[in-house]
């Protein structure tokens, strides 16, 4: 279900009061009872078409589990800078780790998907990949655990997991 900024109450995204940082989770309107600051969702999306997604405070890192969480809510993700961090020990070996753009339309969709990760998980069930699977593109037989077809790199239809 798309996010909607107008429903009320208001849902828990983690977001705070700009003004006084008060939560701005279950208000009955869009304005903080602590110091009475009206707030505007639009307001808490970063710059861009393509936004740096933050959730509760933190810059997302492009992580396994959240990449599938943004395909299973069917929000397309990008890479963008990474951060660089240095491995102890070691000298002039860094590791980066990419952040997360999404389109600025479906931030917070983005926001809830990737806080349900924290929340116990996807609610989706995952899609089971035992069975094989035939590319609709090329008549490929492909081995349940590929998710696109080794041949021409067609994608896994999505109700190939229920042809079990």
């Amino acid at each position: 279900m798309p996010f909607d900024p107008d429903q009320l109450p208001t849902p828990d995204l983690g977001l705070r009061c700009m003004s006084c940082g008060y939560p701005l989770a279950g208000l009955t309107r869009h304005v903080c009872p602590e110091c009475g600051a009206a707030f505007d969702y639009e307001a808490f999306v970063p710059k861009g078409d393509f936004p740096m997604l933050i959730v509760d405070g933190e810059k997302a890192l492009l992580t396994p589990d959240i990449r599938e969480a943004l395909r299973r809510a069917k929000i397309p993700c990008i890479e963008l800078g990474g951060l660089t961090m240095d491995l102890y020990g070691f000298h002039s070996v860094s590791q980066s780790r990419s952040l997360v753009g999404v389109p600025r339309s479906q931030y917070f969709d983005a926001v809830i998907a990737v806080r349900s990760l924290r929340d116990g998980g996807i609610e989706e069930p995952p899609q089971d990949f035992t069975a094989d699977w035939t590319c609709a593109a090329c008549g490929e037989e492909n081995p349940g655990s590929f998710e696109i077809c080794w041949q021409c790199g067609g994608d896994r239809p999505e109700d190939a997991a229920k042809n079990i």
